[in-house]
């Protein structure tokens, strides 16, 4: 299948991948005992505001698809994060975020009326599924995550990021496939796959510190890339930091970079 060019629609259809994906994810953790993360989600006009108040990470606590449209709702939204005791983070597109020439001048009330600034870039990327991959190296050993393995998830997970719990919370969700590579039968590295709407979304992934190198990460993301065309998925979407390993991994694995999205902050949360 050949790669579809980008135009302001399919980034449209990326960002929602993206979107419901982290929505799926924050659900099936809101819904353990006694909320312990601090789950919220608000819809405020064509953005989606996602609060994880107990996740300190501003990735947790973000706003999808905050466009022009969205702006007199700014306020109320920034009002919800306070509510909750969270960082509020607007994950902007070049799709539908004007340059500062053109009004409402969006960046620019960004900064003069609300206080906040571009704090980081974040990639977006996109590719067709396939069978066609290359086999899985011998000295890695790829499973799909059941009960028998929530363990090793959970502490794979912890050595790279926090409370295991926030990923072994999509093991039996049906929108999530979940897998850990082993190496001589230790887990070293685990991939997550976000299946809907014919979107295909690469929902995590990473490799013990110890054990990165050792081709874990191409692995996963080719079993990833596979099992996506087994369940006829239209497009792989994925997101990264620009000039990552991760991205260097995704682009030979025949992603394309689908555009730059900007993280805005409010000022007065960060500490410099």
């Amino acid at each position: 299948m050949t790669i579809p060019f980008m135009n302001t629609e399919l980034a449209q259809r990326l960002i929602a991948a993206e979107r419901d994906c982290y929505v799926d994810w924050v659900r099936a953790m809101q819904a353990q005992p006694d909320n312990p993360f601090g789950i919220a989600i608000q819809t405020f006009g064509q953005a989606t505001a996602i609060v994880c108040s107990r996740v300190p990470a501003e990735i947790w606590n973000r706003v999808f698809n905050f466009t022009p449209d969205d702006l007199a709702l700014l306020p109320e939204i920034i009002a919800f994060y306070q509510q909750h005791n969270a960082q509020i983070l607007l994950d902007l597109n070049p799709y539908t975020t004007p340059p500062f020439w053109e009004e409402p001048h969006m960046t620019v009330v960004l900064a003069r009326q609300y206080g906040m600034f571009q704090a980081a870039f974040h990639q977006m990327l996109y590719g067709v599924p396939t069978q066609d991959v290359p086999p899985t190296p011998e000295h890695i050993v790829i499973k799909e995550v059941g009960a028998a393995e929530i363990s090793d998830f959970e502490r794979t997970y912890e050595t790279v990021w926090g409370n295991g719990n926030e990923i072994s919370v999509l093991v039996g969700q049906p929108n999530f496939r979940n897998y850990l590579a082993y190496i001589e039968d230790q887990p070293v590295a685990l991939g997550v796959v976000h299946i809907k709407n014919g979107m295909a979304s690469m929902a995590n992934a990473l490799t013990a510190p110890a054990m990165r190198g050792k081709g874990c990460q191409t692995a996963l993301l080719y079993h990833r890339i596979k099992q996506a065309a087994i369940e006829n998925c239209e497009l792989l979407v994925s997101q990264c930091r620009p000039g990552s390993t991760s991205q260097n991994n995704q682009l030979r694995a025949g992603f394309h970079v689908a555009g730059t999205k900007a993280w805005w902050l409010l000022q007065s949360n960060v500490t410099v």
